[in-house]
């Protein structure tokens, strides 16, 4: 009995010298989480899916893009797909939107100062006249994905970049699957009879981190 109220005694002597030197009771440590730290932001934009100028191919539905530190994510629910044909996603990445010559397009992908590049983002065969799909990208990972034109490190600056996501329709879908994931993952993979862009999403560079556009 007289060991704790020794030890009561003790506690109360810490606690009132910390209040009288102004010191904060310290929380136990969770084993070296770092509190305070400022979060690396997340930021979503939507857009509405349109046709690719002069395709006439009726496409339409809505894109939503995530962009991190880490890299860019972008969902789609694409209507007007024609069921059985294939279709690759692109990833147009103008990862210095101020140095296009105007506004972003594809003649910019050849503009140094745009840092434009052209990367595979996966395809699908259309199950029907609807599809939803995800593309990822990984910020300097390009490995194993079919970089058509410009940079081959892949998007650089998730945050600031100007990223439109195209749609490409490559026919009919070949039956062998082996051709099938040439047909989807490269540019003009078995193009049956031809292949040609049909749809794009185009998310503009937020102003900053935390402010979509």
């Amino acid at each position: 009995m007289r060991d704790n109220l020794l030890l009561v005694g003790l506690l109360a002597a810490v606690t009132h010298f910390a209040a009288c030197e102004g010191m904060d009771p310290v929380a136990p440590s969770d084993g070296g989480s770092e509190v305070g730290a400022a979060a690396a932001p997340v930021i979503v934009t939507t857009v509405a899916i349109g046709e690719w100028p002069g395709s006439n191919s009726g496409i339409s539905g809505e894109a939503i893009l995530t962009r991190t530190k880490d890299g860019l994510s972008v969902d789609q629910d694409v209507e007007g797909l024609i069921s059985g044909h294939a279709y690759s996603v692109w990833w147009a990445i103008f990862d210095n939107p101020q140095g296009c010559v105007d506004a972003c397009d594809p003649s910019d992908l050849g503009v140094r100062q745009a840092q434009g590049s052209l990367i595979n983002g996966g395809g699908f065969v259309a199950a029907g006249t609807t599809q939803f799909y995800t593309s990822d990208l990984a910020r300097h990972d390009v490995e194993g994905r079919q970089v058509w034109v410009g940079d081959l490190s892949g998007v650089d600056n998730t945050y600031g970049a100007e990223v439109h996501v195209v749609l490409r329709g490559h026919g009919p879908a070949v039956m062998d699957p082996a051709d099938q994931a040439v047909q989807t993952s490269t540019f003009n993979g078995f193009c049956n009879p031809v292949c040609a862009n049909v749809s794009v999403a185009p998310f503009s560079a937020p102003e900053a981190p935390g402010q979509g556009s």
